[in-house]
């Protein structure tokens, strides 16, 4: 009977051979030289994966990396349509805090009731505030080739970089 079957395979060293239970992938028998060119290029392959897992683990590991956890409150939803009222950037270089910056921000817009409930701020406190445009340049220098990092991170960023580019 038959007792060896070539399929086609993407590998040329695999076979379809009859086993204990049925049909099955096998190896087709090489010469030693093959199996030493498989065997060399398969240890190159790992050799070079291995080297760029270890280059990526060592750049991520040791180049200094500053992050910039940022929480702001608003006058509502669309940064378009709102102001900033409160916002507070800790920088941290992974081991400790290095810089720190808070403040409440004067809004254009009056604060909605709903949004003073919600945030506790209200326009008393607001009063004496800077406005967002005082304290940009702060604020950008703070941010500035920082990882930037928040709790709802795209409401948080999409804020800041909109009241930026108009505070210019």
């Amino acid at each position: 009977g038959i007792d060896r079957v070539v399929l086609g395979s993407d590998w040329p060293f695999v076979k379809w051979e009859p086993g204990p239970g049925g049909w099955g992938p096998g190896l087709i028998s090489l010469r030693q030289e093959e199996k030493d060119r498989i065997l060399w290029n398969l240890l190159n392959i790992f050799k070079f994966l291995g080297f760029l897992v270890a280059l990526i683990c060592f750049l991520f590991l040791t180049l200094p990396c500053m992050y910039a956890i940022v929480d702001i409150e608003t006058t509502g939803g669309y940064a378009s349509n709102n102001d900033i009222t409160e916002i507070c950037i800790v920088v941290h270089d992974g081991t400790r805090v290095v810089d720190r910056f808070e403040s409440l921000v004067r809004p254009i817009a009056p604060i909605p009731y709903y949004i003073q409930r919600l945030t506790g701020i209200s326009h008393a406190m607001v009063a004496s505030a800077p406005p967002f445009e005082e304290i940009a340049p702060r604020i950008y220098n703070l941010l500035e080739g920082k990882v930037f990092i928040a709790h709802n991170v795209n409401f948080d960023y999409s804020f800041l970089k909109y009241h930026l580019s108009q505070a210019g």
